[in-house]
């Protein structure tokens, strides 16, 4: 659900299918299962927002799938550090949109968005990854930008193959990316291509 401010608005997207909210949910526990085997963390460490509807005044309000964030963020202006939507094939491109839109109006406070789309026939799951880089200006930091980029995608298909258009080898979410600070030794959360298929293979019987 999304919220146009201007306009007095709302913008209803209904997705068909248990699977929507299945995959989301079971992804993101995966995350936090990362996150929890990770030195120094439990799930305490962070906190889970769900479909919070989050607001930024006189632009547009707008809810996720799921997401979380560090419980050290306190505030009437929390937002999540990660964010993770789901949608089917034939809608990917305004996954890509709401992926732009959560990192560049959070004001950098949601650092790294993850779009999962679900392709039905045949089945397959696609994986994408947005974080803010420089793009452009590499002679000069004069005419360099920071902009809503693709780091990893992934396709996994029905027998559980996973494939990288960009060349990924993993999926990787960097500490500081959740976290707001680097700590000590502290490690990225890390999803290999058998963490990946192992993921989608589970999953895909659900449907």
């Amino acid at each position: 659900m999304t919220f146009e401010n201007a306009l007095d608005a709302a913008i209803i997207r209904i997705t068909p299918g248990l699977e929507h909210c299945r995959v989301g949910i079971t992804f993101y526990f995966e995350i936090i299962d990362k996150i929890t085997s990770t030195p120094g963390h439990s799930r305490r460490s962070v906190e889970g927002f769900g479909a919070t509807l989050l607001q930024v005044p006189g632009v547009r309000s707008k809810e996720g799938d799921e997401s979380f964030g560090p419980r050290t963020r306190v505030g009437r202006s929390v937002w999540p550090s990660v964010m993770i939507d789901v949608g089917y094939a034939g809608g990917e491109y305004f996954l890509r949109l709401d992926a732009q839109w959560w990192i560049i109006n959070s004001a950098g406070r949601t650092q790294f968005v993850i779009l999962v789309c679900v392709t039905k026939d045949p089945l397959s799951l696609g994986i994408e990854c947005l974080s803010m880089t420089e793009s452009g200006g590499s002679e000069s930091r004069q005419t360099s930008a920071c902009v809503p980029t693709c780091v990893n995608n992934f396709n996994i298909d029905f027998f559980g193959n996973v494939k990288s258009a960009l060349g990924s080898t993993e999926l990787r979410i960097p500490y500081t990316y959740i976290f707001d600070q680097h700590q000590g030794d502290a490690e990225d959360v890390v999803f290999s291509f058998d963490e990946l298929s192992g993921f989608a293979l589970e999953w895909y019987p659900m449907m």
